[in-house]
């Protein structure tokens, strides 16, 4: 049996493998794998979501995308869940994890998550968790997938912790408003 490749230096945030089993299929890995991605229910109808920018859309400008918006320097836009990367764990004691482990796991990155990018101070008990889903077929990446409950959340200034979290606004839309024009697969998985 072939055994795993990485064919290329490492950037800080992928990299692109090949293996093991194959060596003409190749896929890329994020660091630490698998992500994490969530939506505030706000109440009876009213999820929180956030417009981030998305720099590899940049480049598809001329194109008619419902969902996503250009600002004035043509930076590319998109209403989304919010996520995170699991890249605060050493990757070999995660991968020792079983599913019902990861699901706790993760319940913390989303309650770091919502007060660096929304604001919310929520406890693990407002965390569902919804499913998971493979990201990609040239990709490894699982995005774990929960609904927050934040009706009677705190709520104070976002955290952000990097330029690009700054930019980001947040919205609020209805479930029906989410399905209809979001792009993003991840808001419409968890509110399906």
């Amino acid at each position: 049996m072939n055994k795993e490749k990485t064919l290329c230096k490492p950037n800080p945030f992928t990299c692109i493998k090949t293996g093991p089993k194959s060596d003409t299929y190749t896929y890329s890995e994020r660091k630490g794998i698998d992500s994490v991605a969530f939506i505030i229910r706000t109440g009876e109808d009213e999820y929180l979501l956030t417009s981030e920018r998305k720099p590899p859309m940049d480049a598809r400008i001329n194109e008619e995308i419902s969902g996503i918006y250009y600002n004035s320097k043509d930076e590319a836009f998109i209403a989304t869940a919010f996520g995170g990367s699991n890249d605060k764990i050493d990757v070999e004691d995660y991968v020792k994890m079983n599913n019902l482990e990861k699901f706790e796991y993760f319940k913390e990155t989303v309650m770091n998550e919502a007060i660096e990018e929304a604001g919310y101070l929520i406890q693990k008990s407002d965390v569902y968790f919804v499913g998971a889903a493979f990201v990609s077929s040239q990709s490894n990446q699982m995005c774990y997938l929960y609904m927050v409950d934040g009706v009677d959340a705190l709520v104070e200034e976002r955290r952000p912790d990097s330029e690009m979290e700054a930019q980001a606004k947040n919205f609020y839309f209805s479930k029906n408003e989410i399905k209809a024009f979001s792009i993003d697969w991840k808001a419409n998985f968890i509110v399906r």
